[in-house]
């Protein structure tokens, strides 16, 4: 299960990708993302919720390492993303390091936490640093 939505008054890209192992799923993932995209203006947000999804096997690890430079090219302003699966999280940590998003992503494993950075602005906490 996945949804992706954009909200143009938060200037936010919400990402929600529950379980799924398909390559076509993937497809549709990154074909929906650009598509809401243009809905925004630079400086956006994303919100992703990976709670519940499981280890990426390695032949789908391109597709998240697209979504990133997606966000790139459509200059993100910073990425929250809500991660419960260790392994997977290190994933994304080292797909992030080679396409840079490490510098304007910020993990986390609580959603309250996860919801208190969305709620500020973004100037006020973006994150700067590849460690987290």
């Amino acid at each position: 299960m996945f949804t992706i939505t954009a909200d143009p008054i938060q200037q936010r890209l919400n990402i929600t990708i529950k379980d799924f192992y398909d390559e076509e799923d993937l497809k549709s993932i990154c074909f929906m993302i650009n598509g809401e995209l243009k809905k925004l203006k630079n400086g956006w947000s994303a919100a992703v919720d990976l709670r519940g999804m499981r280890v990426l096997e390695q032949k789908l690890t391109k597709y998240i390492k697209r979504i990133q430079y997606t966000f790139l090219a459509h200059n993100v302003a910073r990425v929250a993303t809500l991660v419960d699966n260790v392994i997977l999280k290190m994933q994304i940590q080292r797909i992030g390091n080679e396409t840079g998003c490490n510098d304007f992503t910020r993990r986390f494993n609580n959603e309250e936490a996860w919801l208190t950075y969305l709620s500020t602005p973004p100037e006020i906490n973006r994150s700067r640093s590849s460690t987290l």
